[in-house]
């Protein structure tokens, strides 16, 4: 099992302006990311909660298409 990710550990959003709805980032990391029904953006319902789901994040960081997904520093 791995750990929890310690407080501080990186945190993410979605630029709702660049979103085209796509699903990749939900793909990639279902845990954290979804578009919600009837949405044409995508949003983190959830921040990683543990390494597993942090890798997952930066994945779909890493695969958006319009580089929407970004790494939250105001937390």
């Amino acid at each position: 099992m791995l750990p929890r990710v310690a407080a501080g550990a990186r945190r993410f959003g979605v630029d709702r302006d660049l979103c085209i709805g796509c699903k990749l980032c939900e793909e990639r990391a279902p845990e954290n990311f979804e578009v919600p029904p009837g949405e044409s953006w995508s949003r983190v319902f959830q921040q990683p909660r543990d390494e597993l789901e942090e890798r997952a994040c930066l994945e779909a960081q890493e695969y958006c298409p319009t580089a929407c997904v970004y790494e939250d520093e105001t937390s």
